[in-house]
């Protein structure tokens, strides 16, 4: 048996060809029979000469009974998508004989058909390829340490141990091409982030944002799936979350493989080395991160050694250094006021961080910028987050060098809680003032 139907059970064509009673051709229309041509004929030569009337979401045909005749001069509607050979009237019943030959002729296809089956097979029928996360054509960019990449899996080291946020990784990138309709995006979640924590990514299509990905604060794997409408030749791009250790376990597409982008290595590198101001805290995802929608606007890569908690520690210039940046970025104070750190010891280990960074970087420009607003309610020691504001001032003005450079943090962001949400990290209005207000005063 076989049927063609327009995807609906009120229009068919049902053909049930038997070796022993002939054959059989009945044609149903808006769910009424509008031709039957019962079993009976003897001659086993006979084939369907097909008088053929055809619109949309329609069909219908006859046999007229004469031998050897065939008609071939037929065009299928767009609106007929389905060919099931089988028993039963719905044609999904296990089939009690043998077709011997079938012969479908179907009309022309227009070029962008033509191309997209040739490079990608039937829709539908596309074969699934499997992409090992090491593979050379998926380049890595914008992250500080050290990858490890096997054929299992991808995962990154930041070089400052503290806090366990070293495995996190906000904003490296991993990134390809692909002219596949549709593709899977593999992870784990390793769950090595034990503070604060957020595990919201996020992807882009061809430098537009496309989607996110939340992994809870679990041990687990977790995939992403992309679809799009049509065949192009599209960049894929994976932000990491700023507190999660996320690891990449790889891609499956779907008829087309993957292809290596165009390199980010050249691009100018930012790094950004503070507490979790820097790290990204208080912000609802990695893109929505003023070092994020800064880097984006620069074309800088995004290298992050923010840690969440940390105070300045002098012995993190050369950390710096070995980020290798173009342009460099500091930012300490909060802590150390929670701590009642001496102004003295903080100005001092500054000096010392700016000091180790500038005896391997003398030209490259750093810019320390000072505390943002602080609520009252989160300021109330003895030494307040001013003292530590002047203190950085002071450190900057004794370490005398133009490639220095001071940036007052109160005039980033609106001094209120609509900017600054719980008193201390900016939100994500904040967050966007920040990237804004900080843009025309820095440059590589």
């Amino acid at each position: 048996m076989a049927q063609i139907d327009d995807g609906t059970t009120t229009n068919t064509i049902v053909a049930c060809l038997s070796s022993i009673g002939g054959a059989q051709l009945a044609i149903t229309t808006a769910s009424a029979v509008v031709a039957n041509v019962l079993p009976g004929v003897a001659a086993v030569d006979k084939v369907c000469r097909v008088a053929a009337s055809w619109g949309p979401n329609y069909a219908q045909a006859a046999l007229d009974g004469t031998l050897g005749m065939q008609d071939n001069a037929l065009t299928v509607p767009s609106g007929l998508t389905t060919l099931r050979i089988g028993s039963g009237l719905a044609g999904t019943a296990s089939f009690g004989g043998v077709i011997s030959n079938l012969g479908l002729v179907l009309r022309t296809m227009d070029a962008t058909e033509l191309t997209a089956v040739s490079n990608f097979g039937l829709p539908g029928s596309e074969p699934a390829i499997d992409i090992a996360p090491n593979d050379g054509r998926i380049l890595d960019s914008d992250y500080a340490g050290t990858l490890t990449a096997t054929a299992q899996q991808v995962s990154g080291v930041r070089p400052i141990s503290f806090g366990n946020y070293q495995y996190a990784n906000p904003g490296w990138r991993r990134r390809f091409r692909t002219r596949s309709r549709s593709l899977v995006l593999h992870f784990q979640n390793l769950n090595l982030v034990s503070g604060s924590y957020n595990g919201k990514g996020a992807i882009y299509v061809d430098g537009v944002l496309k989607t996110y990905f939340t992994s809870p604060q679990a041990l687990g794997k977790f995939l992403v799936r992309l679809d799009f409408s049509s065949n192009a030749d599209r960049e894929i791009e994976i932000v990491m979350p700023h507190s999660a250790a996320i690891a990449h376990l790889g891609v499956t597409t779907y008829g087309a493989p993957i292809t290596a982008p165009t390199s980010r290595a050249a691009l100018p590198r930012a790094a950004f080395l503070g507490d979790s101001r820097f790290q990204g805290f208080n912000a609802t995802g990695i893109d929505k991160t003023w070092m994020e929608i800064l880097c984006r606007a620069k074309g800088w890569q995004h290298i992050n050694l923010g840690y969440g908690s940390s105070g300045v520690t002098s012995a993190w210039g050369t950390d710096l250094v070995n980020a290798n940046p173009d342009v460099a970025f500091v930012m300490f104070d909060y802590n150390n006021r929670s701590a009642q750190t001496s102004l003295l010891g903080f100005k001092n280990s500054y000096k010392t961080l700016i000091t180790n960074f500038r005896a391997v970087k003398p030209t490259t420009k750093l810019y320390a910028v000072t505390s943002n607003w602080i609520d009252t309610a989160q300021d109330a020691l003895p030494l307040k987050i001013a003292d530590y504001r002047q203190a950085t001032a002071d450190a900057l003005t004794e370490v005398a060098d133009a490639n220095n450079i001071l940036i007052d943090g109160l005039t980033l962001t609106a001094n209120s809680t609509a900017s600054i949400g719980d008193g201390i990290h900016p939100n994500d209005v904040g967050e966007a003032e920040w990237a804004a207000d900080i843009a025309p005063l820095v440059s590589v």
